[in-house]
């Protein structure tokens, strides 16, 4: 079987996901913050940080208030409305959307036939395509073998078959790839701070991903071309 990079195990995947998880016109997962807000006509500029909103690449959904968080949930999307389901009551909310570059439109009916539109600017913490929870950790947490459970582009998500594809992370720097159970590949990776890079003899160099490790759960996020970013949740199975 060919060797591949991590990065190309991705794209192979990426593939065979339902044409109903492509992604959402634009670049949602990200933090943003409010800019204006317009009530049949009038519009009025927001203070700094008076609302932010933050779209995990993992479907997460937080929302602070000048700097404090105040509300967290899920959140999907349908064409071209966000589906929010509040954390707290469960009480879900849907509210249309649209990107141009940088800014962010919500649009919602505040009361019968009162429309809102709140605009929205994408900070610089959201530029990044990782989500705002990574932190560095060292080589050693990694250690040990992870099946991939679950795979997610710009926010949509698809559960992959058990035994689908796995990885595994040795001591001594080196690294291998499983498909259906058997050995796909092998190599070599490094660690620096919450980056990975993994390379495997005969191929080129894969671009370096962020990672982050909670209890048995692995997420690993990069940006597979531009503008698609692609995080892939692992499970450690020993």
């Amino acid at each position: 079987m060919t060797k591949r990079t991590l990065m190309w195990m991705m794209m192979a995947l990426l593939a065979v996901m339902p044409a109903s998880l492509a992604a959402a016109d634009g670049e949602l997962p990200g933090r943003w913050m409010l800019s204006t807000v317009t009530v049949q006509g009038q519009s009025e500029d927001a203070p700094a940080n008076a609302l932010v909103f933050e779209f995990g690449a993992d479907n997460t959904l937080k929302m602070y208030q000048e700097g404090q968080e105040m509300e967290s949930g899920t959140y999907r999307v349908e064409g071209d409305q966000i589906v929010m389901t509040s954390a707290s009551d469960g009480e879900t909310e849907s509210v249309g959307y649209a990107i141009d570059g940088d800014t962010l439109t919500l649009k919602m009916e505040i009361q019968p036939g009162v429309e809102m539109t709140m605009a929205f600017s994408r900070t610089e913490a959201g530029n990044r395509a990782v989500p705002m929870n990574f932190v560095a950790l060292d080589a050693s947490d990694l250690h040990g073998k992870w099946d991939l459970t679950r795979m997610e582009q710009n926010g949509q998500g698809e559960d992959i078959p058990a035994g689908m594809f796995a990885i595994e992370f040795l001591a001594d720097g080196t690294a291998k790839m499983y498909q259906q159970g058997q050995e796909a590949g092998s190599g070599n990776y490094t660690v620096e701070g919450d980056q990975i890079t993994l390379s495997v003899e005969g191929e080129p160099e894969s671009p370096a991903a962020t990672f982050s490790i909670d209890g048995n759960t692995l997420t690993v996020v990069s940006e597979v071309q531009p503008g698609t970013t692609m995080s892939m949740v692992f499970t450690r199975s020993n």
